[in-house]
């Protein structure tokens, strides 16, 4: 609702002043710009990217008119860019940080039979709740793959390891994704 109050109030402040403009200059532009509709509808017609009726010959309906071309370019790219980020999904997913996130979004953890060892030694409510929480793979490229290519689970991988793979390129896909 901002965006077209923003959009309406430039666009009926530059017609009624080139509409009075348009009425007292003493040149043959006074046909064109003289009523607010059709200022209103060169106006809007500058803004959807159609040719306006009359151009203005007078310099200071030239200028106004310069201005306004100005602004709705900078307007309109300025609210494409905006639709576009609103209406795109970056399908981005933010990263879970800590087990009680996992635990909540329902999202399966997955890690090697050798990784027990971590959960061992805990608190046995956060074991307990790991280990229903868990898929079992044979390996870690079995995880990676169900997490790249199935994306159901949350991998369980030391820092060092994630940051080496990452850097390997071992967490693109053959299109970057």
């Amino acid at each position: 609702m901002e965006l077209w109050i923003i959009q309406i109030i430039p666009i009926v402040i530059a017609a009624i002043s080139i509409t009075l403009f348009g009425r007292y200059s003493y040149t043959p532009d006074r046909r064109g710009y003289k009523t607010l509709t059709s200022a209103l509808t060169n106006f809007w017609a500058v803004i959807i990217g159609m040719s306006v009726s009359t151009m203005p010959r007078a310099p200071s309906l030239r200028s106004l008119f310069l201005a306004w071309v100005c602004f709705s370019v900078a307007f309109s790219t300025v609210f494409q860019a905006y639709i576009t980020s609103f209406l795109i999904d970056s399908g981005y997913i933010t990263p879970i940080r800590h087990m009680d996130e996992l635990f909540t979004s329902g999202i399966k953890l997955a890690y090697p039979q050798s990784y027990d060892y971590i959960f061992k030694n805990g608190e046995e409510s956060v074991a307990l709740k790991v280990h229903s929480n868990r898929v079992n793979c044979s390996s870690i490229l079995i995880c990676l793959n169900w997490a790249s290519h199935q994306k159901n689970v949350s991998i369980l991988l030391s820092d060092i390891v994630a940051d080496i793979d990452y850097a390997r390129g071992e967490y693109f896909g053959e299109n970057s994704e």
